[in-house]
């Protein structure tokens, strides 16, 4: 019995395209995820800065700079002069040590675990929280109070 059709020969060609085509897709895949991963990363950076500037400047002693870092809330609850005469009033914050934020609530709601360090030898370990705000058309963060 015939053949119904001539054997033909492979076109090479044909495999080195499918496997450009083939990389390509690989390599816009793999960029997908480590963006995401990428943005994670900054993210987490951004929410420890939150909380290293509010630290530093109680550390500082620029008690009034602090108060203006916390959020809308925070602010509600006690004014700027309640705030500072209650910071007067303890003992002054020499340093501090912050861990990996971790999620609190949401997207938006983190706590920053940190461990203070007060004139006098004095330690505690508290978490600060962070919330992320839309102000300005970006995420921002702002310090929310602490818990612990």
């Amino acid at each position: 019995m015939p053949f119904t059709a001539a054997p033909r020969e492979r076109n090479p060609r044909v495999w080195i395209g499918l496997g450009v085509v083939a990389f390509l897709v690989v390599l816009c895949c793999g960029g997908g995820i480590a963006g995401i991963f990428g943005y994670g990363t900054y993210q987490e950076h951004q929410i420890s800065a939150a909380a290293d500037k509010f630290l530093v400047a109680l550390e500082d002693q620029q008690y009034a700079q602090a108060y203006r870092m916390q959020c809308q809330q925070a602010r509600a609850q006690e004014s700027e002069h309640e705030f500072v005469s209650r910071l007067d009033n303890q003992p002054r914050l020499e340093s501090h040590q912050l861990s990996t934020p971790r999620q609190y609530q949401g997207n938006t709601v983190f706590e920053v675990p940190a461990t203070l360090q007060y004139e006098g030898g004095q330690s505690r370990s508290l978490d600060v929280i962070v919330v992320g705000s839309s102000a300005g058309g970006g995420v921002g963060w702002q310090v929310c109070g602490t818990t612990g």
